[in-house]
């Protein structure tokens, strides 16, 4: 796999945000108030694309990416009704709040489900979920406390429903729940018809990034 090269300069402007292998150059990108920064340093590889077709994690035959991409099985987009990107790395890789705001939910369950995991709630009703955390000393913050973009929260793990040590993240436009009706995908929508999202639950928006975000780089390569 190739993997995309790191500017190691961050932009004043707000031009992109670097999520693993799949954008281009470092930075930031607006999201109707939010600004996030990567989860983690460096580059690790991407495992699950966010599914944006029914993301509650129920069998629909089908996977759609952010490029409007239709696959019939999971291979390569590994799997249906995925709510949000999966890095791959090493057990205890640090993790870092991707925006400033509210520690929410601190929360340990070793063998279900997200695993041990944290929510953060931000500025303007979003919240970002980092999840399968570590099975020990997972969490570098509390409940309630404030947190600055790019303060460590806690260390990647392999607790709960989980196959290999990576990190799970997720963004979502109003209140987190296990059904993952607010979930939205960070990258935003690039196919040439209406995003699926836009029809998945009570209240759900999407994209979170809109237009105001550079194209990504295609083909984007998976491993």
């Amino acid at each position: 796999m190739d993997h995309l090269q790191i500017n190691s300069s961050r932009l004043a402007i707000v031009i992109v945000l670097l999520f693993g292998d799949l954008f281009i150059g470092v930075g930031h990108v607006m999201a109707s108030g939010i600004s996030l920064r990567p989860p983690y340093d460096g580059q690790y590889p991407l495992t699950s694309f966010f599914d944006h077709y029914y993301p509650n994690y129920s069998s629909t035959d089908g996977v759609v990416i952010y490029d409007g991409e239709n696959v019939n099985s999971c291979s390569p987009h590994c799997y249906q009704g995925h709510s949000g990107y999966d890095w791959s790395m090493t057990e205890g890789t640090p993790i870092y709040a991707t925006s400033s705001g509210t520690v929410e939910i601190t929360r340990f369950n070793l063998t279900e489900g997200y695993g041990n995991y944290i929510v953060i709630n931000h500025s303007g009703g979003f919240r970002t979920l980092y999840a399968h955390l570590r099975a020990n000393t997972p969490f570098n913050v509390s409940v309630g406390e404030e947190v600055n973009q790019g303060e460590l929260i806690g260390w990647s793990g392999n607790t709960g429903n989980s196959s290999g040590a990576h990190l799970h993240f997720g963004v979502y436009r109003g209140t987190f729940s296990s059904n993952e009706v607010n979930t939205t995908d960070p990258f935003g929508w690039r196919g040439n018809y209406p995003d699926p999202l836009l029809g998945f639950g009570s209240g759900h928006t999407a994209p979170v990034c809109g237009e105001a975000m550079i194209p990504i780089r295609s083909p984007v390569q998976i491993r």
